[in-house]
């Protein structure tokens, strides 16, 4: 699903509809007044953070997938 209405009306990603007309169910949910993101609390966009944060460290390197997961879970554990 598009991250917000300006994505899923940017041509990049009409043309990707275009090609996968299945995906025009999402398209249409999106631009619907009554989509919205919903709010994270605190904890959830800590965890979000933490999941981004560990997927670009493996991705350059910097961790295993298994310094990421810990990562994620000392992270996780330290804000409850």
């Amino acid at each position: 699903m598009p991250a917000s209405p300006t994505i899923a009306a940017a041509p990049a990603y009409q043309a990707y509809v275009k090609k996968f007309p299945w995906m025009s169910t999402y398209l249409e949910q999106m631009s619907s007044k009554y989509s919205q993101a919903p709010v994270l609390s605190t904890h959830e966009s800590q965890a979000e953070t933490a999941m981004v944060t560990a997927s670009n460290n493996v991705q350059d390197g910097t961790y295993t997938p298994a310094q990421a997961l810990t990562y994620i879970d000392t992270q996780a554990n330290s804000n409850t």
